[in-house]
């Protein structure tokens, strides 16, 4: 086996693994917000000032007395922060590896990668120094998302013919409304609106329920206490769930217009019917949410098929994006490996 052969058997295996960490990540960041245990240390990096979580109440209330030890959430919130510590190392790894490759476009990808670590690690110390800040712990979702979809895009393109891209003004419009949809989920979450709707399809009883935007949309930064919680009233809490529930209609009919035009170019039919069925789990999970009081299990996956979504379209922008013509190959799948 050759240099270069070795190096490519390492990156395959090292790039799957490199992905499944970043799944892993983003499903114990949901749990940790979702389950309130964003502040369950109180300190960044470590917890307590230790490495560890505290061995004991007594320990933790020397090092902050203002913040009692929640033993479960401290150890989740260390969990999510020691895996994502391994997804930064894995991704150095595979930047080492694209150096000593010849694809540009794997050393292009990684650098960005690494880069988004880099950013990622600074949210993640300002969500906790700053407090569970809403708009903090906003950017710190995007920018995992962002991650995830960048690793996907390490993988090869797919062979599609798809003559003029005649459909990227439609996926860029898809971009739009999925990216405000992720947006308005992660603001309704770091605001604890999720519950100011607690029926389906209306709103506390009517369809147009009393909003406050102005609220919805003002987070002031506080100089004591944290967000845990939220500091909004009702009216803005509703606000931001309503925006939510509208865009998701919207995004409901771009996303199916798109996936059906998509099922016509030749080799795309298994990726628009995947994106199909992705979309509609995904709704039946928003509805389910509103109708069993946000169980957390639930809102996890419903944060992970919001991820599923923009990887799905991250492998359609793969190819749209890149050349104005795709030659038709039919001996590729699909889905090609890394």
């Amino acid at each position: 086996m050759s240099m270069d052969e070795k190096i490519e058997y390492i990156w395959k295996r090292l790039y799957w693994g490199t992905l499944l960490i970043g799944f892993l990540v983003v499903s114990l960041g949901a749990w940790t917000r979702l389950a309130d245990a964003g502040l369950g240390c109180p300190d960044w990096p470590g917890c307590y000032g230790q490495i560890m979580v505290p061995s004991s109440s007594e320990e933790a209330s020397i090092a902050y007395p203002e913040a009692p030890l929640e033993r479960g959430k401290a150890h989740l919130e260390m969990v999510h922060r020691y895996v994502a510590g391994l997804l930064g190392l894995a991704i150095l790894g595979l930047f080492v590896l694209a150096l000593l490759g010849a694809d540009r476009r794997r050393k292009r990808i990684t650098r960005w990668l690494l880069l988004l670590v880099v950013v990622q690690a600074g949210l993640g110390a300002l969500t906790v120094t700053m407090r569970l800040f809403p708009p903090v712990v906003m950017a710190h979702l995007l920018m995992g998302f962002a991650t995830l979809i960048l690793l996907w895009n390490l993988r090869p393109p797919p062979h599609w013919r798809i003559v003029g891209n005649a459909l990227k003004p439609h996926l860029l419009l898809c971009w739009l409304v999925l990216i405000a949809q992720i947006a308005l989920g992660g603001w309704m979450s770091a605001n604890y609106a999720a519950l100011a709707c607690p029926d389906f399809p209306t709103c506390q009883g009517q369809w147009w329920p009393p909003m406050d935007v102005n609220e919805a949309l003002n987070t002031p930064l506080a100089i004591e206490g944290s967000y845990l919680g939220g500091k909004m009233d009702g009216e803005g809490r509703t606000t931001i769930h309503m925006a939510h529930r509208i865009n998701a209609i919207l995004l409901l009919g771009v996303l199916v217009a798109f996936f059906l035009r998509l099922r016509a170019v030749p080799n795309a039919g298994a990726t628009a019917t995947l994106g199909l069925w992705i979309l509609g789990i995904q709704v039946l999970f928003g509805i389910s949410l509103v109708l069993t009081g946000i169980p957390l299990f639930l809102a996890v996956l419903h944060n992970l098929f919001a991820l599923l979504l923009a990887i799905c379209l991250a492998h359609v922008s793969s190819v749209m994006w890149r050349r104005p013509e795709v030659g038709l190959d039919t001996t590729h799948s699909d889905f090609p490996l890394a």
